[in-house]
C-alpha cells in the first residue's frame, strides 16, 4: 500500500490521468454505440476479411502465419539481447 508504487503514491496519477482517461474513452464508446457507428463500420468491414481469407489457400495461410510468429519470437529475443548489452 505504501512505498514507490503503492496506493497511496499512485492515487495522484490515477486522479489526475487514468480516471479522466476511462471516462472519456466510456463516454465515446457509449456515442460510438447509441448512434449505432459500431454497427455500421462492422457491417462495412466485413466482407474485407472473408475475401481475402478466401482467396488463400490454407497452406499459404498457414506458413505465413509461421513465418510472423518466428519473426516476432526472433525479433523479441533480439531486443532482449540487445538490453543486455545496455548498462543499467
Amino acid at each position: 500500500m505504501a512505498g514507490e508504487y503503492g496506493v497511496f503514491a499512485m492515487l495522484p496519477f490515477l486522479v489526475l490521468y487514468a480516471l479522466p482517461t476511462i471516462l472519456i474513452f466510456s463516454f465515446l464508446i457509449a456515442l460510438y454505440k447509441n448512434t449505432g457507428l459500431i454497427d455500421r463500420l462492422s457491417h462495412a468491414l466485413h466482407p474485407l476479411p472473408v475475401t481475402v481469407a478466401k482467396e488463400m489457400k490454407p497452406s499459404f495461410a498457414f506458413r505465413m502465419a509461421a513465418r510472423q510468429a518466428a519473426f516476432a519470437v526472433g525479433f523479441s529475443l533480439l531486443i532482449a539481447w540487445l538490453g543486455r548489452l545496455i548498462p543499467a
